[in-house]
């Protein structure tokens, strides 16, 4: 299921002019996630049915301490 995923979302990052070649694993701290790069986009995809506020709020500090300044994208 998350490798049709990553290509749907491959397909929809290239079709904006974003240009990668594949998706990069990230090390991360956070539970039940996973997480990946693409063209400087942040991908995290989680394994929870309810993200709280503080969840995505560490999200976001995540991509923001380490530069992820091209976009996050939450699944």
């Amino acid at each position: 299921m998350e490798e049709r995923s990553l290509q749907t979302l491959k397909d929809m990052l290239t079709a904006r002019g974003i240009k990668d070649e594949k998706f990069e694993p990230v090390g991360n701290p956070m539970n039940e996630t996973r997480m990946y790069t693409f063209g400087g986009i942040l991908i995290i995809f989680s394994e929870k049915t309810r993200i709280t506020t503080q969840e995505l709020g560490n999200m976001i500090g995540f991509a923001s301490e380490n530069k992820f300044t091209g976009g996050v994208v939450l699944s």
